[in-house]
């Protein structure tokens, strides 16, 4: 049954012939002073402050107080505003029926405790489902991420087979043209000199020819200092995929691509795992691939640089320093200070 009162200065008594429930305190539809306003009850000789409400602050409060019947309340506000007080009288005033509730109450209990033993065994088991379904989960991305893990490494082992055996070829080369040296056909030329001596008139003018014979001689050897200069630089250039930028990050490119090549501010969209230099896993995102634009700092800075240059298809190994990456802090509890980070990166599309 409903019970409401309002309250103000002057104390107000209330005697309640049930248990009386307070649920509600709150400002009446007149108030106009905005400050506080204390409400106080007396009970049992002891007066108590249910709560405070103000205009324009808190003007409603919830209250959960229970008085019990024939014992005598005096209500009051400390305050110049007037304050309504909701609430019930609890069942106690049905006196007749307690007896009849106690017992359907009793078995209501009974049958609430079976329903929770039910939803208790359901949850177990939609529990040990879950679990199920997490660890399947967990296996799947594992043997995902150790099949791109094996695929990489095969790639990286290709090219750097790649590498050697071109490698071995520019060393060979030089050793097949030593051979071809023209000092042989001079030698076959002198003889024709000699039938010169037995003039005796003149013989200054078989020499000139010598001298030429001597020029002709000369002239076959520059080419093959020519043609040594070249072979000698090609042996000083170093023969190396990793590329070491002046910011300090360093790429390998395992796959290059053949599609166009990201612009600054444009979207990107790759798939990539992250590991430390001790070689375990922080992040990854092979299945759904993780989208950005590039070279506005919506990533770090490795990133922006790293992926700048790439084309779509392509993979590419990142070896990120700290200070274009998380620096300092670090990213806790995953990466710590100063971390070093490597990412394997394959570029899936961009928009142009």
């Amino acid at each position: 049954m409903f019970w409401g009162i309002e309250i103000s200065k002057v104390p107000v008594k209330v005697t309640p012939a049930f248990d009386l429930h307070i649920t509600t305190a709150c400002l009446s539809a007149v108030a106009k002073d905005t400050g506080r306003n204390v409400i106080q009850v007396k009970y049992d000789g002891k007066t108590y402050s249910l709560c405070s409400l103000k205009l324009g602050g808190i003007e409603h409060s919830t209250l959960d107080t229970i008085f019990e019947e024939g014992k005598e309340i005096e209500f009051s506000v400390s305050g110049n505003n007037t304050i309504c007080l909701t609430g019930y009288f609890v069942d106690s005033m049905f006196g007749e029926d307690e007896e009849g509730n106690e017992e359907d109450d009793d078995e209501e209990e009974e049958g609430e405790e079976d329903e929770d033993e039910e939803m208790e065994g359901e949850d177990e088991d939609d529990e040990e489902e879950d679990e199920e379904e997490e660890d399947e989960e967990d296996d799947e991305d594992d043997e995902v991420e150790a099949a791109l893990e094996q695929q990489i490494l095969e790639q990286a082992l290709k090219r750097k087979a790649q590498i050697e055996a071109d490698k071995n070829k520019q060393q060979k080369k030089p050793k097949q043209e030593e051979p071809v040296k023209q000092t042989t056909p001079v030698k076959q030329q002198t003889p024709p000199a000699k039938p010169a001596t037995p003039v005796t008139a003149k013989q200054t003018t078989p020499t000139k020819p010598a001298t030429n014979a001597v020029a002709k001689q000369a002239t076959p050897t520059k080419p093959v200092e020519a043609a040594a200069k070249p072979v000698a630089a090609e042996k000083k250039k170093p023969v190396s995929s990793i590329v070491t930028l002046p910011s300090g990050l360093q790429y390998e490119d395992i796959v290059v691509g053949s599609g166009p090549s990201p612009k600054s501010g444009k979207k990107v969209s790759v798939k990539y795992i992250g590991k430390l230099t001790n070689g375990k896993t922080f992040d990854s995102s092979l299945r759904t691939p993780f989208s950005f634009r590039i070279g506005i700092r919506e990533v770090i800075r490795g990133w922006d640089i790293g992926v700048a240059s790439m084309k779509v298809g392509g993979k590419r190994r990142l070896t990120i320093p700290s200070d274009l990456a998380y620096g300092k802090s670090g990213a806790p509890p995953t990466i710590p200070p100063n971390a070093t980070l490597i990412f394997d990166v394959e570029l899936v599309s961009c928009a142009q």
